[in-house]
């Protein structure tokens, strides 16, 4: 295997641990209404500044995308705007008007299977040419971009790693991830 670097020098480490790292992902489990989604913006705009998060710290400051398809745009916008007040008042001394853009939320309204994972990997070729490629991209809910049920490995196995989901084949999330670079929290 080789000699690997140690964390805190490997660029490809993203949250200590290593807990991400580029071309990774990790998932957040829980049941429905446990705070998973609020717990995903407090994690993606305390990183953003370079601060940790319940006892996870980012590699400086990293940009996120998240993929939100559960909450409506203004439940998603209200969180924001309530996460930064809570932040603003927790470390005054950071610019959270400087990290906002380093926090997007997107969405991609229909796409689900192979056409969620094509689009990625659409969007994520496009922000790297204008210098906009996050390092971090969140899911939420993961059950929402698969395609299919989420305890059945025919539709989460190539949607995961690449493969047929209903006749159409995906080059997965995992060479998607690992092409660009880029880590995935995945709720």
């Amino acid at each position: 295997v080789g000699d690997y670097l140690p964390e805190e020098d490997d660029p490809n480490v993203l949250i200590y641990g290593p807990w991400l790292e580029r071309g990774g992902s990790a998932f957040w489990i829980s049941t429905a209404g446990t705070g998973k989604s609020i717990a995903s913006i407090q994690l993606a705009h305390a990183m953003s500044a370079g601060l940790p998060f319940c006892g996870l710290k980012p590699r400086g400051r990293l940009k996120f995308w998240i993929f939100q398809s559960e909450d409506s745009p203004r439940r998603v916008a209200q969180d924001r705007i309530d996460v930064r007040a809570e932040l603003k008042e927790q470390y005054p001394d950071v610019d959270w008007d400087k990290t906002g853009p380093n926090v997007r939320v997107v969405r991609l309204t229909g796409k689900v299977g192979p056409a969620f994972v094509e689009s990625l990997d659409a969007l994520l070729r496009q922000a790297t040419v204008y210098g906009e490629r996050p390092d971090v991209i969140v899911l939420n809910p993961f059950l929402a971009f698969v395609g299919g049920p989420i305890t059945d490995g025919a539709y989460v196995t190539p949607f995961l790693r690449g493969g047929m989901i209903d006749g159409e084949h995906t080059c997965g999330l995992q060479s998607i991830l690992e092409r660009h670079g880029v880590g995935a929290l995945i709720y």
